[in-house]
């Protein structure tokens, strides 16, 4: 009877261990996706003001200096610019950051150490006829 009591009180401890590092694993885990969220949140944020900003200096006619303005905005919050298209009226933004995960997770997860997002922001220009502050003329030209 004394050998079997002892022998459970061993295997007690190995359980004990064992659930305390489950545990381990899973906060490890749960921190881990908080801080994915927060960095999301943060790549979100960055290429949204990126996008505004590159808009409002197309607005206002002066597009040769939006690229720089926007590597040095992303490099500002530590990320990284990686697309950017501007049309007419419309812009496109890409904006990528690196993450350092735990062991454990970077183990499971592999590559996906790269959080990105990207933005797109329409612009109305003043003359835009939605406006109505501009005249506009019509010349009708048939062709007969």
């Amino acid at each position: 009877m004394m050998y079997k009591l002892s022998r459970q009180k061993g295997n007690a401890a190995f359980l004990t261990l064992f659930l305390a590092l489950v545990c381990i694993l899973i906060l490890l885990a749960l921190f881990d996706l908080c801080r994915i969220f927060i960095t999301r949140e943060t790549v979100k944020a960055v290429s949204d003001s990126i996008a505004l900003a590159a808009a409002q200096e197309l607005i206002f006619l002066s597009p040769d200096s939006i690229s720089l303005l926007a590597g040095e905005m992303a490099l500002e919050k530590g990320c990284r610019l990686t697309g950017l298209c501007m049309g007419y009226d419309e812009i496109q933004v890409s904006v990528e950051k690196d993450m350092d995960l735990s062991a454990p997770v970077n183990a499971v997860l592999g590559t996906l150490k790269v959080v990105s997002s990207s933005s797109r922001a329409k612009i109305i220009y003043p003359w835009d006829r939605r406006w109505k502050q501009c005249r506009y003329y019509e010349f009708g030209f048939r062709p007969y």
